[in-house]
């Protein structure tokens, strides 16, 4: 299997990082995880714009070298020479270069793209949630980008497990709705549809910010907003939305809700 590693593409087993490397010692970094389908890799000049903002918070520097049409070509050269088919995951690593302790000393970056199948087919859903016990986010000014230093979603992932559900609603330091473990949650009350606001900490979202975008588009008002997480219990119908597409919430704690089925088609 081939990754591009500083636009260079070699074998898997080529890389390697050193002790020192900083996104292996503190997690300083940003990625980017893509769907590349019907020879087109999907909401690609968002994915970039995020990354490229998120190295700007981080202090990064050097994003104007990440060139659309040099991605887009990297991307493509892998997944034809790994002979790769149907829906591909794309990942893209960005991170510090090697050199000091906390304090960096040198900010330029590394990059690493890989490539893996996914199954050509997302299967729609209804899944049973509960509100995390042991996880909460905060707002930063990175707060909004995927970076490198996942802990929190970590320990979430395994808490969901250990308490048997299929997802959990993460809430910030205030008690405010944020997000769930992989993906940005939104809920419909009175046909009206809400989604908690980038000011709770949540991920700045690429399906979120496209589906907020489509849906006002076809005359469905859509909130960002700021709420206690009882008021998801309130709620009609409630949803969450990530790169693979759009899952609907069946079960909430101990309240079942609604389909709200008119999202269905939206990244179809």
């Amino acid at each position: 299997m081939l990754v591009s590693y500083n636009f260079k593409q070699i074998d898997h087993k080529e890389f390697h990082v050193s002790f020192s490397d900083r996104g292996f010692r503190y997690g300083d970094g940003l990625f980017e995880t893509i769907i590349y389908q019907k020879n087109k890799i999907r909401f690609f000049k968002d994915h970039l714009k995020r990354l490229k903002k998120g190295m700007k918070a981080l202090g990064i520097e050097g994003a104007e070298g990440i060139k659309k049409d040099l991605l887009e070509q990297q991307i493509v050269r892998l997944i034809s020479k790994n002979k790769l088919h149907g829906r591909i995951k794309v990942r893209i690593n960005v991170w510090r270069k090697s050199g000091g302790l906390y304090l960096p000393n040198n900010n330029h970056f590394n990059i690493l793209i890989t490539t893996e199948e996914q199954p050509n087919v997302y299967e729609f859903k209804a899944i049973k949630i509960a509100f995390s016990n042991e996880v909460n986010v905060s707002y930063t000014p990175f707060s909004r980008f995927k970076t490198t230093n996942a802990l929190p979603y970590i320990i979430a992932s395994i808490e969901k497990q250990k308490r048997g559900y299929d997802d959990l609603v993460i809430c910030n330091s205030k008690k405010q709705i944020a997000e769930c473990v992989a993906s940005n949650i939104f809920w419909v009350k009175d046909k009206v549809i809400y989604t908690p606001s980038l000011k709770t900490g949540c991920i700045a979202g690429i399906a979120r910010k496209n589906l907020i975008k489509r849906l006002t588009k076809s005359g469905v008002k859509v909130l960002e907003v700021t709420e206690k997480k009882e008021t998801l219990l309130e709620a009609d119908s409630i949803f969450v939305s990530n790169v693979n597409g759009i899952v609907h919430v069946q079960k909430l704690e101990d309240k079942t809700f609604e389909i709200y089925d008119q999202v269905d088609s939206i990244f179809s």
